[in-house]
């Protein structure tokens, strides 16, 4: 009988856990066999790591990964009938596949990354010879297209009849952008499933109660699924909704948000506002870049890590950064490699204002003459500004051109410019925070005589323009730092007469602290996303402040929130609505009104 598996050459070391993970498929593939009396195939795994070594798997002593001693030299070897494989790809698993032209797909690809099959450039003859080559597609694996040169390939039997995988229907997207579907009772989470459709997949986490799956093969597809435009989607861990037009992706998040407001706190808003978006692509002005020296993978690896991984992402350009910070990518990764000690550099913060783009280096040692007459090169050629950060954040400093100004950004509806150094926290899309607070300013409408709390105010985003449209402000921050970026933006805008600043820790506000504070005609709070439970409970009834705005950017939080407004102090949800404030992603800010 012809071999069932197929069988390539493709070289690389793999981890005893990853081993494993194939030891485990090869198992899967001996049940599928037994289940349907096909004869049983004898097969062995073998790690050799560097001489120093050996692990092996045989099908005859129960599949289990055994320690036997020394190997002659580093590679994994996969042995049977059909031939021998050894596995370029980290963590990679085989099943005999049912696509009649090779009969080869990757379930899992790099750490816990599933993906469907490899798209094959042409199909297999029925057999070739060592010198065919094939070209295919890895998503989450190897980002770009590979050259794998195929030793032999047999066409899996097609007297082995493999059980079908499980298809589920999807009925809607949770929070993380997964599809829901229920299957015999059970709740299960689907990465790449859009609701309405029709999907294959297979479950990589199974609890009693739910599992978390990936989809396989899309058998119906949703009218909203598009096609990811980004090279590297299925391999980064940044965008995981690509697949879901921006559209779809804005309506998606506002059912997230009316979901939690109702099956956490049981309230369905009076006035569900229009969703605030902006452009898909190039809106990212604050990201942290991961950085790896990756000697087997050509040297510096610089980007996003990979999905369900701490491995980073293969990349040379990522499309939601601003266009002149993507096309930096490539020459960041030149500039580490030769660095003095490139594994001692493990990120790069970027922060972009106005025209200035600013690179935060973390570096582990110190930095040797040769390393910074490269930095200041780089930064003079790209028209760039370096910070060093040795340690903590209180370690960063401007390192070149030493005369920089500061980074800024723009609420031009209110004549502001607030400036930020580039690890204080500011929105990373400029765009959609505008609308943000134009809309906030619409509803808490600020006015002359009026005195107005802006809880969690960072450095006067949202204070600054309270004080414009004519109110006097008290805006309370538990950074003390922030909180001097903003008594300097107030006096930088001409409105340092109306606006107050505290610092003080509104995770621990009680109803005696609040009220030294004296009384206040509205409030805006606009905390982190642990929300400010301990600041609603501490505040007095309806009959304190009018009005309340309420920004977050959780929906969890600001629905358990809502609940002690309007269940405990006589407050109504008069309107919420979301803000797409980073498209592809999950992530969603949102806005609520809360009138007494």
């Amino acid at each position: 009988m012809e071999a069932a598996h197929p069988v390539a050459f493709i070289r690389q070391q793999v981890r005893i856990r990853q081993v494993a993970q194939i030891v485990r498929a090869l198992s899967r593939f001996d049940d599928m066999r037994e289940a349907n009396d096909e004869p049983h195939q004898a097969w062995r795994v073998s790690l050799q790591w560097a001489g120093v070594m050996q692990y092996h798997a045989d099908s005859a002593k129960g599949a289990f990964l055994q320690k036997t001693g020394q190997g002659p030299k580093p590679g994994v070897f996969f042995e049977s009938q059909g031939g021998k494989i050894t596995i370029e790809n980290q963590n990679l698993a085989f099943r005999p596949g049912q696509d009649d032209v090779a009969g080869l797909t990757i379930l899992s690809v790099t750490g816990k990354q599933r993906v469907s099959r490899i798209h094959h450039k042409r199909p297999f003859p029925q057999g070739i010879g060592p010198a065919e080559t094939w070209i295919g597609w890895m998503p989450g694996g190897v980002t770009g297209l590979r050259l794998i040169t195929a030793i032999i390939i047999r066409r899996f039997s097609r007297r082995v009849r493999m059980p079908a995988m499980p298809i589920a229907h999807i009925e809607s997207l949770d929070h993380e952008g997964r599809g829901v579907a229920h299957v015999e009772g059970k709740a299960i989470f689907i990465e790449g499933a859009l609701p309405g459709e029709l999907v294959e997949y297979a479950s990589h986490r199974r609890k009693p109660s739910y599992e978390k799956a990936h989809a396989i093969r899309v058998l119906r597809a949703s009218s909203q699924r598009v096609a990811p435009p980004c090279p590297h989607y299925g391999a980064c861990g940044g965008c995981s909704m690509q697949h879901l037009g921006l559209a779809g992706q804005t309506a998606a998040k506002q059912r997230v948000l009316e979901d939690a407001l109702w099956h956490i706190a049981r309230l369905k808003p009076e006035q569900i506002y229009a969703p605030i978006a902006g452009t898909g692509w190039g809106y990212r002005l604050r990201a942290r870049l991961s950085v790896r020296h990756v000697a087997s993978k050509g040297g510096a690896l610089i980007g996003f890590r990979e999905r369900h991984s701490s491995y980073v992402a293969l990349m040379d350009s990522c499309a939601v950064l601003p266009p002149q910070v993507s096309a930096l990518i490539p020459a960041l990764k030149a500039l580490v490699d030769g660095m003095s000690q490139p594994d001692r550099m493990p990120q790069i913060e970027v922060a972009v204002g106005g025209s200035r783009t600013v690179l935060v280096l973390r570096h582990l040692e110190a930095l040797s003459a040769d390393d910074l007459r490269r930095l200041r090169q780089f930064a003079d050629t790209h028209g760039i500004i370096w910070y060093l950060q040795a340690m903590g954040l209180d370690s960063v400093i401007l390192f070149h051109p030493a005369d920089a100004r500061m980074l800024s950004y723009e609420l031009p509806d209110f004549g502001l410019e607030l400036l930020f150094h580039p690890t204080e926290f500011t929105q990373v899309n400029i765009g959609v925070n505008r609308m943000l607070v134009r809309r906030a300013m619409a509803l808490l409408k600020p006015r002359a005589g009026e005195r107005i709390a802006d809880m969690f105010c960072g450095l006067g985003n949202f204070t600054l323009p309270i004080a414009r449209l004519g109110a006097r402000v008290l805006g309370i921050e538990g950074s003390p730092g922030l909180v001097r970026r903003a008594r300097a933006n107030a006096a930088h805008n001409g409105l340092a007469e109306r606006c107050e600043f505290a610092v003080a820790n509104l995770f621990e506000a009680t109803a005696e602290s609040l009220a030294a504070l004296g009384s206040f005609d509205k409030l805006l709070i606009d905390p982190p996303r642990e929300g400010a439970v301990a600041l609603v409970k501490a505040l007095p009834a309806a009959a304190g402040a009018r009005s309340i705005v309420y920004v977050s950017c959780s929906p969890a939080t600001l629905a358990r929130d809502a609940a002690v407004l309007v269940h405990e102090k006589g407050y109504r949800l008069c309107g919420a609505g979301i803000a797409n404030m980073f498209p592809h992603t999950s992530h969603l800010e949102s806005i609520a009104l809360f009138e007494g």
